[in-house]
């Protein structure tokens, strides 16, 4: 059963997260600690590499029924995520990660379905952000 990432709540209907995939505001505040964007280069550059590493070893981990890799995995993929701003994969880690925890294998995999979805739609995102810091443009657009 599929359940709203804030609560044990079960969410209705089929899984579709709405709402911005990524937070323009934690991108702001990691632009205030980091003025010439030094910092946000090297984690954005670390998310591209790590992230599908992780996502990898989350799916084998998931197939082979060890719950605890997964929520390794998802802990560590989803605090990089939020700390980049990335607001619909932090949240499918966190429910996959919570379900790991609670030993629910079957009720992994829907999370992990999504997260397999919009983890390149984040990338591909990141990646943008990276390449306008390049150009010297707005990071947060």
């Amino acid at each position: 059963m599929l359940h709203n990432a804030y609560s044990r709540e079960p969410i209705p209907g089929s899984f579709r997260m709405t709402g911005e995939s990524h937070d323009r505001e934690a991108l702001q505040r990691l632009r205030r600690l980091d003025p010439d964007g030094a910092l946000f280069r090297k984690w954005v550059r670390r998310f591209l590499i790590d992230a599908p590493l992780k996502l990898a070893t989350i799916e084998r981990a998931l197939e082979a029924g060890g719950l605890s890799s997964v929520v390794r995995g998802a802990h560590s993929l989803k605090s990089l995520a939020g700390w980049l701003g990335g607001r619909r994969v932090m949240i499918l880690c966190e429910q996959l990660e919570r379900e790991a925890r609670a030993g629910d294998q079957e009720a992994c995999r829907p999370y992990l379905s999504a997260l397999q979805r919009e983890l390149p739609l984040f990338r591909d995102w990141l990646t943008g952000r990276l390449e306008a810091e390049a150009r010297g443009t707005e990071m947060n657009r």
